[in-house]
């Protein structure tokens, strides 16, 4: 856990599945008994949210989960010393967003450009094949008025 550099402070939540499941089953009313909500979401935020208001801090879904990933961090990837980090400023998250938010816009714009070209595409198209349709039709019309029943 502790390996290739990721920290509990620094690292996402979901990077582990035991961590993320851990915020899952305290969102189930069995095991959550409906106490376990969302007051804070970054370490930096949770921090802040323990020395305010412990009450609060004790029944946050994710001050509970870096709680779960410190421990098993100090008893049991690196014994005695854990890899709790520092926390990564929220100022570099949201650029990340923000980069991440720009990508999927140019990618939704050059996406929307090729819908826009396959439509027209697709409105000259029918022109075509019910140019062939009537084709079809007057031939099989033609045909079927030649055939005589005796």
């Amino acid at each position: 856990m502790c390996g290739y550099g990721y920290t509990v402070a620094g690292g996402p939540l979901a990077s582990y599945f035991a961590s993320d499941l851990i915020h899952r089953l305290f969102h189930a009313d069995k095991i959550g008994e409906n106490t376990v909500f969302h007051y804070a979401d970054s370490y930096s935020q949770c921090v802040a949210l323990a020395k305010e208001s412990p009450e609060l801090a004790v029944r946050n879904a994710h001050t509970l989960q870096y709680f779960a990933l410190d421990v098993y961090a100090y008893d049991i990837a690196a014994p005695g010393q854990g890899c709790t980090g520092e926390p990564v400023e929220e100022e570099e998250t949201e650029a990340a967003a923000t980069a991440s938010s720009a990508s999927a816009s140019a990618t939704s714009s050059a996406s929307s450009s090729a819908t826009s070209s396959a439509e027209a595409a697709a409105v000259t198209a029918p022109t075509s094949t019910t140019d062939a349709a009537e084709s079809t039709t007057e031939s099989a019309t033609e045909s079927a008025e030649s055939v005589s029943y005796t």
